[in-house]
This record gives C-alpha cells, sequence and structure tokens, in this order.
C-alpha cells in the first residue's frame, strides 16, 4: 500500500493508473491484491480534494470578456477551487488567431503564472468553450475540471459558416455596432432585452473585445475542428459539467443533449475498462468521475449573466458530488471461481480502511 501511495504521489493519479494497470496485466492471484491496493491508492491521490488544488480559467465567448462571469473569486468559490485566474483566459480568447493557438497560450500561460504542475478547471463559454475543448483535447493531463457552457461540440456546419463570413461581411461595411445589434436580440431570452443596465454591460464587452479581435473570433470559429470525438474519449477522471439556457438561441438546447449522447458514450465504455485479473478473477473498476448535463431556466446564450444565482449554484453541485466522489470507496467488482479471493478481499478491505483513515 505504501508503495502504491508513493507512486500515486510521484506519477499523479492518471499516471499511477495507468502505471498500475502495466504492472498488473497478467498478474497472478497475489498481484491482484496489489492492483486493487494501487486503485485505492489512485483514488486517495486525490481524496478530500476537490478542486480544491486547481486554478479556475474562465473563458468567455465572442465579443465577451470575463465580467460575463462576475467576480473571479466568485466563481472559485462556487468550484471549491483556490483561485480564478481571470485574465489568462480572457487574453487568450481576445488575442489568438486560432482556437489551437488559443490552448497553446491557456497551458504557456499556465505554467508559466502558477507553475508548472498546476492542473485547472476550464470554465468555457461558446467560443470559450470550443478553445477549452481543445485544451482537454491536447493537454488532459493538465485538466482538473472542464465547464462547457452554451457550447457545441460540432465544427461549423457549411450554412454557419456562411452566416459568419455575413458577419464579417457587416462588420467591414458597417462597424461593430452594426455587427452588435443584430446579435443581441439572439443573446438574451424573452423581456432580458428590456434590462437597460445588462444591454450595457455587454455593449461594453463588446466594445473592449473590438472589431479585429472580433473578426479573428470568427474566422478561427470557421476553422474550428469537430470535438466530438474529443468528449466521447475524453479520460475517466476528469469530471465535466455541461451547461445550457433553456431558451439559448445561439447553441440551442440540442447542442446540450448531443454532449451528454456523446459524455453517455464515455460513461459506458469506461464501465468495460479493465484493469487486471488471473484465470478465474476479474476485476473491474466503475472510477468515471461526476458528469452532468443540465439546463438553465429563464436563460438564453448568457446564462452566467441572466441568472448568475442559478449558474453559480449548478456549478457548486457539481463542485460537491466531485469532492464527494473522491471520497467514497472504489468501485471494484469480482467474480471468482477460487474460496481464497474471500480471504484475498478481507486482506484487501482491511489496507483500505487504513487508507482512507490516514
Amino acid at each position: 500500500m505504501a508503495m502504491a501511495a508513493a507512486t500515486s504521489r510521484r506519477l499523479g493519479p492518471a499516471a499511477a493508473r495507468a502505471h498500475v494497470v502495466r504492472r498488473v496485466a497478467g498478474g497472478g492471484g497475489a498481484r491482484l491484491g496489489q492492483a486493487m491496493a494501487a486503485e485505492v491508492a489512485w483514488r486517495c491521490h486525490s481524496s478530500t480534494r476537490g478542486f480544491g488544488d486547481a486554478v479556475v480559467v474562465p473563458m468567455p465567448g465572442m465579443l465577451l470578456t470575463n465580467s460575463l462571469f462576475g467576480n473571479g473569486s466568485r466563481l472559485a468559490d462556487a468550484l471549491g477551487a483556490r483561485e480564478a485566474d481571470v485574465e489568462l483566459g480572457e487574453a487568450a480568447i481576445r488575442d489568438s488567431s486560432s482556437l489551437q493557438h488559443a490552448a497553446e497560450q491557456i497551458v504557456t500561460g499556465l505554467g508559466r503564472r502558477h507553475g508548472p504542475d498546476v492542473r485547472t478547471v476550464l470554465v468555457g463559454h461558446s467560443y470559450g468553450g470550443y478553445a477549452a475543448m481543445e485544451v482537454v483535447r491536447r493537454w488532459p493531463e493538465r485538466v482538473a475540471g472542464l465547464v462547457l457552457v452554451s457550447t457545441q461540440s460540432r465544427a461549423d456546419t457549411p450554412g454557419a459558416s456562411a452566416r459568419r463570413r455575413k458577419q464579417i461581411e457587416i462588420l467591414k461595411t458597417q462597424g461593430l455596432d452594426a455587427v452588435f445589434e443584430a446579435l443581441l436580440p439572439n443573446l438574451l431570452h424573452g423581456t432580458a432585452c428590456e434590462r437597460p443596465a445588462l444591454v450595457d454591460l455587454i455593449r461594453t464587452m463588446a466594445n473592449a473585445i473590438g472589431a479585429e479581435a472580433f473578426e479573428r473570433q470568427v474566422r478561427a470559429c470557421i476553422a474550428r475542428s469537430d470535438q466530438r470525438e474529443t468528449l466521447r474519449t475524453l479520460p475517466s477522471d476528469i469530471p465535466i459539467c455541461a451547461l445550457n439556457g433553456k431558451e439559448d438561441k445561439v447553441t440551442p438546447p440540442q447542442c446540450l443533449r448531443e454532449i451528454r449522447e456523446l459524455l453517455l458514450s464515455r460513461e459506458a465504455s469506461a464501465d468495460t475498462e479493465i484493469l487486471g485479473g488471473t484465470k478465474g478473477v476479474a476485476v473491474r473498476a466503475a472510477a468515471l468521475a461526476p458528469w452532468c448535463a443540465r439546463l438553465c431556466e429563464g436563460t438564453g446564450h448568457l446564462a452566467p449573466l441572466e441568472r448568475p444565482e442559478t449558474f453559480h449554484g449548478l456549478l457548486s453541485e457539481w463542485a460537491a458530488q466531485v469532492h464527494r466522489a473522491q471520497q467514497v470507496h472504489p468501485s471494484v467488482q469480482f467474480s471468482w471461481e477460487s474460496g481464497s479471493m474471500l480471504r484475498v478481499m478481507k486482506e484487501f478491505v482491511g489496507a483500505l480502511s487504513t487508507c482512507l483513515a490516514a
């Protein structure tokens, strides 16, 4: 057990688990007990931690700043994280010429500003969600959690790309104000457009981003990759929270339904993961991190602004679920033909109790 825990501390939870799989593949009964102990050590690596060691990186959508999410400390509090870096994600989204470049800026900045080993909870809204998925596709080991807000996993359709090119044409011929006025009715739900303070805040964010950055964002959207496979095959130890406004006209609820189907497929794949075994003995650990796909009632495309209490409440619920999941015993299923497995299990439970009490 001590050796397994040391492996977990040295390699981190995901790498330690892979190390265990390699060590026990094809092993005998004695190694089975070692495999179970190492799996416990993998869980204990993050036991009771939640997102406490992670840095939240908010990533706003097009023509938006981190004012979308309100106070950064409130976002960190909702997720139980140590802090939120409100500058890193906004700068990457605003200044990058492609989503690939934005992802690189996030990871590079994370190491430079917070250390090479720090992990992040990415909170990506719309266009920021596209960048967040690119980060987790290329650097999953740096991601402690993924929050996707009013976004989608597919690449642009030809029709969507044509509409974006029309936006660029309007931008060049009529200016950013004309683009904003055309977008506004689709951003907010119902009578939210009649809330002057809310509209003024959105307009202020758009002006802060500016025409040049908006054109870069639109062109990056047209060129973005399809990320469905990214979500379907995401490592099982990364928790995910997907949220969408129930009245969102930009990324309607069917976009959330598709993300949910991808995550269900991921869950089914995780349920059949084989960690090790011997003749007559099979071991399977159901270690999929908590995930959710939720609609935000009474909101359009800008749920964090339209219903901030609801938005932060949903994040808090999910973060609490992640915290609780890291405290429970690993779910291990056995089938055996040898009565000696009962002795192995009793020894394992004793070791497990010692580990969890430490």
